[in-house]
């Protein structure tokens, strides 16, 4: 499929001077093996430094400033708050593993659809999940070649697609499979991808409009932190929009309803007794700064989820309870869009 490079630079937040370096960013070296020409490989060699700048201009910003005293000006680190984040102790290597196992390098690639406008040859020897996350690299990289290496640009761009902020924030961002849904539900009619773009919104925030092309382009809005939030908020206004008209469906919740945060469990044996999902499992432990104050974490896991969801609670039928609620708020969409 031809990129349609207009709705990646909405999605991406950044408009090209010259839109085939753009183009050039979706093209696999497995395609210029076969017929010629330019490939992403410059690009993404780039990007993938590119981004590490990105992470640590991102931390340094967030967790110390510049000050100044005697004429000089010294930065600073703070140190107490750098203690509270996932990084104290790590090496920027381990940093940009663990952003990758998590997800977050191809998460935005992907709940934008942009992976399907890749040109490629065959044989294609990357994984999915690999190609992805080099598409990243090659679109940073393209971005700084077309900006004249414009850092504070192409920093932003990352933040667009990776959302470094959430990843050292620790925040869930449950609010990706709204994205996804409208994104499946759009290739699956065969027709155009809903188009992101961003705007200043209120306090400080970041603004998002969502246009779904293939239904006389209705629009959506949302707003966030920053824009990665905003998106999300603008694609959950857009699936309870199209759930309520009955253009997308969800099984889970046409069968048991809004999630009952006082009796989830009687949902679950529900789903599990039409054979909708296998039986969950819970298992208990005590939390790790446990003082004595009988408190209980719960973990749920079930077969064909990927993820585990752990809360704490007072005891364990209340930790059961809290647990069972977040696993069906996930099932039924039924989340905030920045939990």
């Amino acid at each position: 499929m031809e990129p349609d490079l207009d709705m990646i630079q909405k999605c991406i937040g950044y408009v090209f001077r010259d839109q085939g370096l753009l183009r050039q960013a979706f093209i696999r070296p497995s395609y210029t093996a076969e017929r010629g020409g330019p490939d992403c490989f410059v690009f993404r060699t780039a990007g993938e430094k590119i981004l590490d700048l990105a992470v640590i201009g991102f931390l340094a910003s967030t967790f110390g400033d510049l000050r100044g005293s005697g004429g000089e000006t010294y930065y600073i680190l703070k140190r107490g708050e750098y203690r509270e984040s996932k990084f104290c102790g790590g090496d920027l290597q381990a940093i940009r593993q663990k952003i990758s196992a998590e997800g977050y390098l191809t998460r935005g690639i992907s709940s934008l659809g942009l992976d399907v406008y890749l040109i490629s040859g065959t044989p294609e020897s990357a994984t999915p999940d690999r190609m992805k996350e080099e598409l990243l690299y090659a679109i940073l990289g393209a971005v700084a070649f077309d900006s004249g290496w414009d850092m504070p640009e192409v920093f932003h761009v990352a933040n667009v697609l990776a959302d470094i902020e959430s990843f050292v924030f620790h925040k869930r961002v449950d609010g990706e499979k709204y994205l996804e849904a409208l994104r499946d539900r759009a290739l699956g009619n065969g027709g155009k991808l809903p188009v992101y773009s961003y705007t200043g919104g209120p306090d400080g925030e970041r603004a998002c409009e969502l246009t779904i092309p293939s239904d006389g382009e209705p629009v959506f809005r949302g707003t966030g932190r920053n824009e990665a939030s905003a998106r999300r908020a603008a694609a959950r206004e857009a699936y309870f929009a199209l759930l309520q008209s009955g253009e997308i469906r969800n099984a889970f919740r046409e069968a048991v309803g809004t999630p009952d945060s006082e009796d989830p469990l009687s949902q679950i044996n529900k789903l599990v007794s039409s054979g909708m999902i296998e039986k969950p499992a819970f298992s208990f432990s005590r939390p790790e700064n446990d003082s004595g104050n009988g408190l209980r974490d719960c973990t749920l896991t079930a077969k064909g989820c990927d993820i585990s969801f752990t809360v704490t609670a007072a005891d364990k039928e209340d930790a059961r309870r809290e647990c069972a609620f977040e696993f069906l708020r996930y099932l039924t969409y039924d989340f905030d869009s920045d939990d």
